[in-house]
């Protein structure tokens, strides 16, 4: 829709609806035709929007983990994620050896939360909520209610650092999802994070396994010094 019509907050709604539409869409559509739509949007829409404004239709259809499945992953994503891998690597895998859990899973759900980075207000890696007076960012989001997808506006825990929110995080999962620590693969780790209700989103599990296991994070688990899973 267009601004005239929507009035104020027409960027950030139709940010929204657009995010929450194209994930309505396209959630289960199958690798190659995903591809394939992402590209023609690409060619379609202006290179400052793509490459400075980050379309939110291209975005949200090139962060699907069917998009990430694939043998060759777009170069400025992989560029994105190994440079955002590198910054947080020593932070993701003290956190997770005191969880005693594998690090790619806390890697590739932070991963799915910011986008590899491309969104971490607050240096908020996990997309923690904020509690009664912590210092928070409010912005827009989309829950998942009754298995419909609804667009709303949340309090977002800030954080000093990106080492802070991932101290923040083990205390959380200590505190709260105690079922998760010890968790021997990534699967079993996101599960038992759905279990207590992490998010709801109930494909959430899923997409952390499929990061987990996509050719971008191979990749840049191999950047990141040979790190083994």
């Amino acid at each position: 829709m267009s601004g005239s019509a929507l009035g104020t907050g027409s960027e950030l709604y139709n940010g929204i609806a657009t995010h929450a539409l194209a994930t309505s869409l396209f959630g289960k559509m199958d690798a190659p035709l995903t591809n394939r739509i992402v590209d023609q949007l690409k060619t379609e829409i202006p290179g400052a929007a793509w490459k400075t404004a980050h379309h939110p239709a291209v975005v949200t259809l090139a962060a699907m983990p069917q998009v990430q499945d694939t043998t060759k992953p777009d170069p400025s994503l992989l560029d994105r994620a190994v440079s955002y891998a590198k910054s947080v690597w020593p932070a993701i895998r003290a956190g997770a050896a005191s969880l005693d859990v594998p690090p790619v899973a806390l890697l590739a759900q932070s991963a799915l939360e910011t986008g590899w980075g491309a969104s971490a207000p607050g240096n908020n890696l996990f997309g923690i909520k904020a509690v009664a007076g912590q210092t928070a960012n409010v912005e827009p989001t989309y829950e998942e209610i009754g298995g419909v997808i609804q667009a709303s506006r949340a309090a977002f825990a800030a954080y000093r650092s990106a080492d802070a929110s991932v101290s923040r995080y083990v205390n959380l999962i200590r505190g709260f999802y105690q079922n998760a620590i010890g968790s021997t693969s990534v699967a079993q780790y996101a599960n038992a994070l759905a279990q207590r209700g992490y998010a709801t989103d109930a494909d959430y599990p899923k997409k952390i396994v499929d990061i987990a296991q996509s050719p971008i994070m191979q990749s840049v688990l191999h950047a990141i010094e040979g790190a083994a899973p």
